[in-house]
C-alpha cells in the first residue's frame, strides 16, 4: 500500500514539476490548470530569499543518506569533485525577477535557469511561477525547483536535476514542522558547550575538581543532545564527513568525562575499573575499535589517547573546545546565510598551518594597484606566533593592525573561510562576508579579500591582497582591485 502512496505522490510531483522542462521550471501545472489560490510574488520572493540554508541541511541529508551509493553518477557530481554541492551552494547569488521570465541558453523562457544577469547566479521568475503555484505550497515548490538549478551547477544532465527536484519535494512535502533545523536552538547549544568548557579548563586549572566534574558532567549531556538538535529526518545540519568526525568529538568527550568521574563524583571506584579495562595496558585504542563504529567508519584509525593526569585532560578539553569554537563560528554563518567555511571534519583546517613557515618581518619597498590608485602607507608585514596564536599583522606610519590566521576567526567584519598553500614558497587566506540571498539582509551584499605571500627569492617576497565586491543588485556591476608589495625578508 505504501508503494502505491509514493508512487501515485511521485506522478503528481513529475507532472507539476515538468521531468521535459528546459533547465527548471513548473511548466505543466497539472495539465494545464491554474491554481486556486494562486501565490503572491511577494510570497515567493520570500520563500527563495530565506531557502539556502534549507537546501544546505537538505544536501548534507542526502549526501549522508546516499553515502553507500557513492558509485552513482550523480553522487559523483555532487559530492565527489573539485568542490561539493554545499560549496557551490555558498558562492552562488540568487536573482529573483518579479516582473519578467528567466531564459535558457537558448532565450526560451523559463521559471528558472542557471543563466542569470551574473555569473553563478541563479534566476528564478516569481512572475510565471506565480500563475501556476498554489499558495499552499510556494514553499515546496519554490525549493525543489532551487535544488533542481544548483544541482545544474555542479553538471547534472536534467534528468538528474528533476530528480533530485522530485525527492526535496517529496521530503517537504512529508515534513512536520518540528522536522526543520531550528538554527538558533544549534546556535544557542554550542555557545553553552564552548562556555561550559571554558569554564571547566579553568576549574580543572585551579584543581576544583568537584566543580570541574559537575559541569563536565553537565556538558557530557547537552552534547549528546547536540544531535537530536542538528539531525532530523530529511535534513542534517552537518554534512556526512563533518558528521562523522562528531563521533570522534563525542568518544573524546566521553572518555574525559570517564577519566575524571574516576577521580571525583560518588562512583569513583567503578568509572576507574571501566576507565582501566578500556585501555587496559594500551596508550590509546581506535575509534574503530568500538562496536558502534567498526573499521568503516570515515575516522575508524583516528586515536582516543589514555589520559594519564589533570594536565593530560585539560589538552583534551582544549582540543574539544577548539572543535566547538569552528561549530559556533559555522553555525552563526548558516544563521545569518553568510558564506559559510567549509566545516568538514579533520580537513576544516590543517595539522599544520602553513603560515608557521612564513614567520618573520617583511619590508615593503615598492608598491601598487590595479585601479591606478596609491596603496596606503603600508610599511611593513610581520607574521608572528604569541602564545598559541598566529598573526597577521599590518604596520603603517602611524597604526598598525593585527588579524588571526585561523579558520572561522572574525577578522574586521568578516570570517576567515579558508587558509592554504598553492606550493612551499606560496600561502594565502581567505576572507568573506556577506552573500545572503535576501535583499532585505544587512549582508546580501558580498565582499571577498583574499591575501597572498609569495617568497621570490632568498630574501625577497611579493605580497598581493585582492578585493572583490560582489553585490547581490543585478544593475550594479561587480569589482575587483589588486595591490602587491614587495620588498625584502628579515627571519
Amino acid at each position: 500500500m505504501k508503494k502505491i502512496i509514493l508512487s501515485i505522490f511521485y506522478i503528481f510531483i513529475s507532472q507539476n514539476l515538468n521531468a521535459n522542462s528546459d533547465i527548471g521550471g513548473m511548466d505543466g501545472g497539472g495539465g494545464g490548470t491554474l491554481p486556486t489560490n494562486p501565490a503572491h510574488i511577494f510570497e515567493i520572493k520570500a520563500v527563495a530569499e530565506e531557502s539556502r540554508p534549507t537546501l544546505l541541511f537538505w544536501f548534507n541529508r542526502y549526501e549522508y543518506s546516499s553515502r553507500y551509493s557513492q558509485n552513482t553518477a550523480i553522487y559523483q557530481k555532487l559530492f565527489k569533485g573539485k568542490k561539493t554541492i554545499q560549496q557551490t551552494l555558498k558562492s552562488l547569488r540568487l536573482d529573483v525577477r518579479e516582473d519578467k521570465p528567466c531564459f535558457t541558453s537558448k532565450g526560451t523562457e523559463v521559471d528558472g535557469s542557471i543563466y542569470g544577469t551574473k555569473a553563478n547566479t541563479i534566476c528564478l521568475s516569481a512572475l510565471r511561477i506565480s500563475q501556476k503555484v498554489d499558495q499552499a505550497l510556494v514553499r515546496r515548490e519554490v525549493i525543489a525547483l532551487l535544488a533542481h538549478e544548483v544541482s545544474h551547477f555542479m553538471g547534472s544532465t536534467e534528468e538528474e536535476a528533476v530528480e533530485i527536484q522530485k525527492s526535496i519535494a517529496f521530503d517537504i512535502n512529508n515534513s512536520e514542522r518540528n522536522d526543520y533545523i531550528d538554527s538558533d536552538a544549534v546556535n544557542y547549544s554550542l555557545e553553552g558547550l564552548r562556555n561550559d568548557l571554558a569554564e571547566t579548563i579553568s576549574n580543572l586549572i585551579k584543581n576544583e575538581l568537584d566543580h570541574s566534574y559537575k559541569k563536565l558532567d553537565q556538558i557530557h549531556t547537552n552534547f549528546q543532545k547536540l544531535w537530536g538538535l542538528t539531525h532530523t529526518v530529511f535534513f542534517n545540519y552537518f554534512g556526512y564527513r563533518e558528521s562523522s568526525y562528531e563521533d570522534l568529538i563525542r568518544h573524546k568527550l566521553h572518555w574525559s568525562y570517564i577519566y575524571l568521574s574516576g577521580i571525583s563524583g560518588s562512583n569513583a571506584i567503578y568509572f576507574q575499573e571501566k576507565y582501566k579495562e578500556q585501555f587496559k595496558d594500551k596508550d590509546y585504542f581506535l575509534l574503530g575499535d568500538e562496536a558502534l563504529y567498526g573499521a568503516d567508519h570515515l575516522y575508524a584509525s583516528e586515536k582516543i589517547q589514555k589520559i594519564n593526569s589533570i594536565k593530560d585532560l585539560i589538552l583534551q578539553l582544549e582540543w574539544i573546545k577548539n572543535q566547538i569554537d569552528l561549530r559556533v563560528a559555522y553555525s552563526y554563518q548558516i544563521s545569518f546565510d553568510v558564506k559559510w567555511f567549509d566545516l568538514k571534519g579533520d580537513q576544516t583546517e590543517a595539522k599544520l598551518n602553513p603560515w608557521t613557515q612564513f614567520l618573520g618581518r617583511y619590508t615593503i619597498q615598492s608598491s601598487k594597484c590595479s585601479d591606478g590608485s596609491t596603496p596606503n602607507d603600508k610599511k611593513e608585514i610581520k607574521i608572528e606566533q604569541k602564545n598559541e596564536s598566529l598573526l597577521f599583522t599590518q604596520i603603517n606610519t602611524h597604526s598598525s593592525s593585527s588579524e588571526l590566521i585561523k579558520t572561522g576567526s572574525y577578522n574586521t567584519n568578516a570570517y576567515v573561510n579558508e587558509i592554504g598553500s598553492d606550493n612551499e614558497n606560496n600561502v594565502y587566506f581567505i576572507k568573506e562576508s556577506g552573500g545572503a540571498w535576501s535583499q532585505r539582509q544587512y549582508f546580501s551584499d558580498s565582499r571577498v579579500e583574499k591575501v597572498s605571500l609569495e617568497k621570490t627569492g632568498t630574501n625577497t617576497f611579493q605580497l598581493k591582497i585582492e578585493n572583490i565586491f560582489l553585490s547581490s543588485k543585478m544593475n550594479i556591476p561587480d569589482t575587483t582591485k589588486v595591490c602587491e608589495y614587495t620588498g625584502s625578508i628579515e627571519h
